[in-house]
């Protein structure tokens, strides 16, 4: 048996019904929240005017951005007020949406070390560090939740052990370490029997509630 299969199994086990289980669907209606911001993204986001110096589209977004993060059930308490605080900061809002369009646009290591850099020019006055793993990557994966991957460094480095997967982990969000895990989940994805059709959203909740049997 792969490694990959005894993740199936292990959340067969747990969920006898597959997605389809009861507990399963139960349990997922803990993060609602999701499709709640799909939609926003879908409806109300224009991400061309990310780019737009001007106040009306600055202050737009910086307010859609900021209910966006403060939904998520993905991201902890502390790093929602962490980033509120950064965000308020009118000094840094056009920087920061130029940054993140570039990131969303055309993801590549120099972009994403650009938006890391950007969220952390306030480190020293917020004597906390504002680019986490899961704040990146909730901005990569519900703008494209079926291409980007979302990365919560505790259960993120239990698979990479429970895969024999060298993720190359890093504490700071880089581009090198976010490709390795992308690869260890879309591969998978592609050998899985539960997920292959799947968004990747789904795809990590599943492997994550194997991890929790």
């Amino acid at each position: 048996m792969s490694n990959y299969a005894y993740i199936d199994d292990l959340f067969l086990l747990r969920f006898p019904g597959g997605l389809d289980d009861e507990e399963f669907n139960e349990l997922g209606k803990k993060h609602r929240s999701s499709d709640k911001i799909l939609d926003t993204i879908k409806n109300d986001v224009d991400l061309n005017s990310f780019i737009l110096e001007d106040d009306y589209h600055i202050n737009k977004n910086i307010e859609t951005i900021t209910k966006l993060v403060t939904k998520s059930s993905m991201i902890s308490v502390f790093e929602k007020v962490t980033f509120k605080k950064y965000i308020a900061d009118k000094k840094i809002q056009a920087t920061f949406l130029k940054a993140l369009y570039e990131m969303l646009t055309n993801l590549n290591e120099n972009t994403m070390s650009e938006f890391v850099g950007v969220l952390n020019l306030k480190n020293a006055e917020l004597n906390k560090r504002v680019a986490t793993w899961p704040l990146v990557t909730f901005f990569l994966v519900y703008f494209n939740d079926n291409n980007e991957i979302f990365i919560k460094p505790s259960t993120i480095k239990k698979l990479g052990k429970l895969l024999e997967y060298d993720i190359k982990y890093e504490s700071i969000p880089n581009y090198m370490t976010y490709t390795n895990i992308k690869k260890m989940i879309m591969d998978y994805k592609k050998q899985s029997i539960l997920v292959k059709n799947e968004s990747n959203l789904m795809v990590q909740a599943i492997m994550y509630c194997a991890l929790e049997l």
